[in-house]
């Protein structure tokens, strides 16, 4: 548990406004240009979940509302056990660009490392009367502690 604890308090999500309309596909992508950082993820979650955790991410087991891809290959997926606090995904790294697509058709979130070419995805599902945003989970501490350079925008 101790474990945990220090996880819960120390990484943080970084939610992102406004919300994504549940029936329209959007693009974006993620861009670490510099800073101090070991680790990071990025993806799409619900807000009213991680409201309810205090930004917080119970990682564990599904239900934690979030869909998202890290650093180090990790994916994390609310709906399917499977594909939860496991690594399995892609590694980037500094100076990559994670392109990410919402499919509302396919019930999918599709990732890119637009560098390497390497792909993933996870299904999704909606939540009715729980808002989907973009954001990314990283290190308070350290973002606190050290200037982060990121880039976050939207392909149309």
């Amino acid at each position: 548990m101790g474990n945990f604890n220090y996880f819960y308090l120390r990484y943080k999500f970084a939610i992102l406004d406004p919300c994504i309309l549940a029936d329209s596909m959007v693009r974006f992508a993620f861009e670490m240009k510099e800073g101090n950082f070991s680790w990071c993820a990025v993806g799409m979650c619900y807000k009213n979940i991680i409201l309810n955790n205090n930004y917080g991410f119970p990682y564990s087991y599904p239900g934690h509302g979030a869909y998202m891809i890290s650093s180090n290959a990790g994916t994390w997926s609310t709906l399917e056990a499977d594909r939860n606090n496991l690594v399995m995904a892609f590694r980037f790294t500094r100076n990559d660009t994670v392109i990410c697509t919402y499919d509302p058709n396919e019930k999918k979130i599709f990732f890119e490392n637009k560098r390497t070419k390497e792909k993933y995805n996870l299904k999704f599902e909606i939540i009715e009367k729980d808002p989907l945003h973009v954001y990314f989970f990283i290190d308070f501490i350290a973002l606190c502690s050290f200037p982060l350079f990121w880039r976050l925008y939207l392909i149309y």
